[in-house]
Formats: C-alpha cells, structure tokens, sequence
C-alpha cells in the first residue's frame, strides 16, 4: 500500500528562522515558559473550590422526561465461541431531563433544561430551586505535557442545558421538599 500524499502542518518563514538560531530558539522558549507560568499564576488566583461555584436559581416546571438504566457486572464471561456468560445486575439509575422557565432574571438566565441524576416527585407547574454547579476547568499551561489535565476551576455564564445537584419544592416561596443528585457529594465542602 503507498502512503498518502499531502503536506503536513506548515511553519511560519519566522518560525522556522527561530528554529534555526539556537540563540533565538533559547530567548523564544524563555519568553514561552515565563508566559506560561504567569498565566498559571494568574489562574491560580482566579480557581475556586467546586463548593464556590454553585448557583441557585427559580424555575417552573414546564415537563419533563426521565430515563431508567439498569446497571449489571460480568461475573462469569462465557468462552469464545460458546455461549454468553452470566451477568448480575447491580443497580438501576434515573436521569431525568427538565424543561425549565426561569422565575427571575429571564434575561440573564438562558437556562431552558435541566439534568437531574436521580429521582424525583416534581410534576409540570411545580414551583422549584435548582442548585447548578457553574464552572469550567482550566489547565495549567507551564506544566509537562502529562499533567497538563491539572488546572482549577473558575466560574462561567449559565448555558441553554445545565445539571441541577439539588432540587428544592417551593410553595409559596418556602422550601416544603429538597432532593439531591448522585453527584451532590462531589460539591460539597470537604
């Protein structure tokens, strides 16, 4: 079989010249690395705790629609070639996907649905809070390439599909019911 044709990525004339010039090559990849680590200085002072990046909002509930999974391990695989091996279930799960209008700030908020990962009694016209964790994570640049995935989490703007943590029932303003999701623990402070 014969390779494919092409080109590959295609250097800047002054690239190339820095790479030529072990002199320029040293002051570029000086300049590269102290930039890096100011912007991992200025990161750090930015990240926050996963428990500071909760929001809380108000929505009404429009509908819904919630999926179930059973869950199962392998205990026994079977032979090649023979006949399936035995499985066990362990566990079942519920997500549930709500169509959501928010109460204030409508503007502001452009949340339309939320994903709950556990179960719930709310129907469509209920009245509730949804905690939503609101972040994103971002990497550290001055590190090797392997353990460039570390960074810290800052805050973002509220998207049109957001995962709830927390639901609480409201009537008339007061909470009269809260459920949690299964990922709850992991914003909770340790």
């Amino acid at each position: 079989m014969g390779m494919r044709g092409g080109t590959g990525p295609q250097l800047s004339p002054k690239l190339i010249k820095i790479l030529e010039d072990p002199k320029k090559w040293k002051e570029y990849s000086e300049k590269a690395d102290k930039k890096a680590k100011e912007h991992d200085k200025n990161l750090r002072k930015r990240g926050k705790q996963l428990y500071e990046l909760l929001v809380q909002q108000d929505f009404v509930v429009e509908s819904y629609v919630g999926t179930g999974k059973y869950h199962s391990i392998v205990t026994d695989p079977g032979s090649m070639g023979g006949p399936p091996g035995r499985s066990q279930r362990t566990g079942y799960s519920r997500t549930l996907e709500i169509t959501v209008e928010p109460i204030n700030n409508k503007k502001e908020v452009p949340v339309k649905t939320l994903v709950f990962y556990g179960d719930t009694q709310i129907r469509p016209g209920d009245t509730i809070r949804a905690t939503i964790p609101c972040y994103k994570k971002e990497e550290f640049r001055s590190l090797p390439p392997h353990l460039r995935d570390r960074g810290v989490y800052i805050r973002r703007d509220l998207g049109e599909k957001e995962e709830a943590i927390q639901l609480e029932l409201l009537v008339n303003g007061k909470v009269v019911g809260t459920e949690i999701s299964v990922h709850y623990k992991k914003y909770q402070k340790q």
